[in-house]
């Protein structure tokens, strides 16, 4: 967790050299709540990784929107 203090920093409580540890097993259920620790820990990465994912989407839907419409002729 993080705070936003009265001179415009970020404190956090925990170590941000070490990733949040996952405690109980992934849930469809703690799904958001453990993407909403780890984009507290590192914005940044997590913003990286989300772009990241969309391109790959994009270039897999485009590939196949191109391979699937055959040849005019």
């Amino acid at each position: 967790m993080s705070l936003l203090d009265s001179g415009g920093h970020w404190s956090s409580w925990a170590d941000p050299s070490r990733p949040p540890r996952l405690q109980e097993p992934l849930r469809p259920g703690n799904l958001r709540f453990v993407l909403g620790n780890y984009a507290s820990w590192s914005p940044l990465l997590f913003t990286g990784v989300l772009i990241l994912l969309a391109l790959i989407s994009s270039v897999v839907a485009m590939s196949f929107v191109v391979g699937s419409r055959g040849v005019r002729k």
